[in-house]
């Protein structure tokens, strides 16, 4: 694979290489690695190779084709690679010698565009027909590879990330106000808008067509939520399952060195894994997770646990083959201690700005190990385990109502709620229109407990609205079906991955996989029946009751969730004098001082809880409201050169 990066141009011009050479400095590569660089008359390209599989190391990019007349540039992984050779009849022996981007090439000659539904993996490519005039950008359907571009009259510049675009001069570095609210609300609505108002998104599952007329963005996939699987018996939804979920990580497991794994106690990290291991013994394969400090005592709370040793340890006892490695940290991140590093390296703000250190201490660790490729349990809630919580509703409107009076029990029973309890929150909640109902008089579902957006800003840029139309955390899903709130979740995360997760790859050279956002499997769970999902009550039937096989009762009959950065307030706690420092700095932003409530900022700094059991109770306030909004402020700072 090859980060890449080039300009064009729709007119008589020539394009500008040494632009696309700055570009690409922008980019990881292998040791003693160069940027190739081509160019004809209208285009100038250039790609940085960074080998991460053995078909890598055959990459020779820019690959041309159709008599020299289109060039085209790939980034990414095939999981479906001998699907795609036998469907070009290519011989075995030769196929062995080309990369993933030759195959998409010979591929993309042949089918056009008409290819890329079809592409499971994380990819994203541009393709330059100079005789046509006609630039295509591509970005897989899961979001697992970045691109962006920026556009000024007859000249498109694309890169796999924003700091590359960044290089240029001619790219203005003005933030769209509007996306930073969005980022404040944890709205993620936007297709193609970034932060930056010159620089858009190529979004998941679409193509961004640019020719001298103008840009068209269409999709090339959609989500199959239409209609339901139906199989005979429940234990063939099991089967079909564990057959998707073993091919999805015997195909993330093609590496030029050893895979790791990112993860944790909980069903999804914990599946990928006991899968990776059973795959790949006898040969070790280590599992790199966070935990709190041996001596640390916090609050646990009654819907989450704070360490992960227990479990890992049971899963470790099945799979003598996994070796994990429990990270502590004593003290904060060094991205949460000067958050300027996180800016310079991507250009951009974190969504979890709270626990974005925690979470990469443990990539940290890995990659000082020598590993480059991480597998992770990311899309695991909206494919494999998702809850299911849809199950009741779903019997109700298929007319089924003695399996229906059976769920209902089920939920009663495993939750000790009344009757009326039940009915609210399986079905009443879920009619449209009728779910706000859950929020009344319950002033931590407002927004205004987690976010340190001011009042006017919400009203001035319409963030409520958006968050309300794009169902954002405290507003009602904007969907009628189980599988189409969990497809609008995927595609909306895939958009937004690319943004930080998926830059990753051209930005730091190391790669983190998601074994379930596995095409297939993706599509396969889509069209599962909702009560497949939840069984009796019991969320996450269908990964329960797949991964029975392979993981320990630990974690298999755990209905609780493993807490993220559990020690947050120990690290707050130590950056609060920073925080405080900063505030007048942050208040010359013209921008910061428009959306953020930095009065209040200072009233939370100032009223710090002595403990952390005092804390709890206003983990909305101080680790979502207060650390978001101060980071969105650093950022904002940052790029007005701000940071003296």
């Amino acid at each position: 694979m090859a980060a890449f990066c080039g300009v064009v141009r729709m007119d008589d011009e020539p394009a500008d290489a040494d632009e696309a050479a700055s570009m690409a400095g922008a980019f990881a590569a292998a040791p003693g690695g160069r940027p190739t660089l081509r160019r004809d008359r209208a285009g100038a390209f250039a790609a940085v190779s960074l080998p991460l599989t053995p078909e890598d190391r055959f990459d020779r990019q820019p690959w041309t084709g159709r008599d020299g007349r289109i060039t085209l540039l790939f980034d990414g992984r095939l999981d479906d690679r001998a699907g795609l050779i036998d469907r070009l009849g290519l011989d075995g022996k030769r196929a062995e010698g080309m990369a993933d981007g030759a195959l998409v090439a010979a591929a993309y000659e042949r089918w056009g565009t008409a290819i890329l539904a079809g592409l499971a993996g994380f990819w994203v490519l541009a393709v330059w027909d100079a005789a046509a005039r006609r630039l295509v950008l591509a970005r897989d359907p899961m979001g697992g590879r970045s691109l962006f571009y920026h556009r000024q009259g007859p000249v498109i510049t694309f890169a796999a990330s924003t700091l590359a675009l960044l290089r240029l001069p001619r790219v203005e570095r003005v933030l769209d106000e509007t996306v930073l609210g969005d980022l404040l609300m944890l709205t993620m609505g936007e297709r193609d808008r970034t932060f930056y108002r010159d620089i858009s998104r190529v979004p998941s599952a679409h193509l961004v067509v640019c020719t001298p007329e103008g840009t068209v963005i269409d999709p090339f996939w959609h989500p199959p939520v239409g209609g339901e699987l139906r199989l005979p018996r429940d234990e063939d939804y099991v089967e079909a399952a564990r057959e998707l979920l073993e091919r999805a990580v015997r195909a993330n497991l093609r590496s030029l060195r050893p895979v790791a794994v990112l993860g944790s106690g909980g069903l999804d990290s914990a599946g990928v894994a006991a899968t990776a291991a059973r795959l790949l013994a006898p040969r070790p394969l280590p599992l790199y997770c966070r935990v709190p400090p041996t001596d640390w005592s916090g609050p646990e709370l009654s819907t989450s646990y704070p360490d992960e040793r227990p479990k890992l340890a049971a899963l470790a006892a099945l799979h003598p083959n996994l070796r994990v490695m429990s990270v502590e940290q004593a003290g904060p991140h060094r991205f949460d201690e000067d958050q300027t590093c996180l800016f310079q390296r991507y250009g951009l703000a974190a969504r979890a700005a709270d626990n974005i250190g925690w979470l990469l201490g443990a990539v940290d660790q890995a990659r000082a190990a020598g590993h480059r490729v991480l597998l992770t349990g990311d899309y695991g809630n909206t494919t494999l385990s998702a809850p299911g919580r849809g199950a009741p509703m779903a019997l109700l409107r298929q007319g089924r109502l003695m399996a229906l009076a059976r769920e209902l029990a089920g939920w009663r029973r495993q939750r000790g709620w009344s009757w009326p309890k039940v009915a609210r929150e399986t079905l009443l909640y879920r009619i449209p229109g009728l779910s706000p109902l859950r929020s009344l008089g319950r002033n931590p579902g407002s927004w205004r407990s987690w976010t340190l957006t001011r009042p006017e800003a919400v009203r001035a840029l319409g963030l409520e609205a958006r968050a309300r139309a794009a169902g954002a955390p405290g507003f009602p899903m904007p969907t009628t079906t189980p599988a189409a709130s969990r497809a609008l979740i995927l595609e909306r995360y895939g958009r937004l991955r690319g943004d930080l997760a998926a830059q990753t790859t051209a930005v730091d050279g190391f790669e983190l996989r998601s074994p379930l956002a596995y095409l297939p499997l993706v599509e396969f769970t889509l069209r599962v029946p909702s009560p497949q999902f939840c069984r009796d009550g019991r969320l996450r039937w269908l990964a329960r009751r797949t991964l029975a096989d392979r993981l320990p009762p630990e974690i298999l009959m755990e209905d609780r969730l493993g807490a993220q950065h559990p020690e947050w307030f120990d690290t707050l706690s130590s950056l609060r004098e920073s925080y405080q420092a900063d505030l007048p700095r942050l208040a010359k932003s013209p921008l910061v001082a428009t959306l953020l409530d930095l009065e209040r900022a200072g009233h939370l700094l100032d009223s710090w809880p002595d403990i952390a059991r005092d804390a709890a109770p206003r983990h909305h306030d101080h680790a979502l409201a207060l650390v978001r909004g101060l980071h969105v402020a650093r950022f904002v700072r940052w790029n007005e050169g701000g940071n003296d």
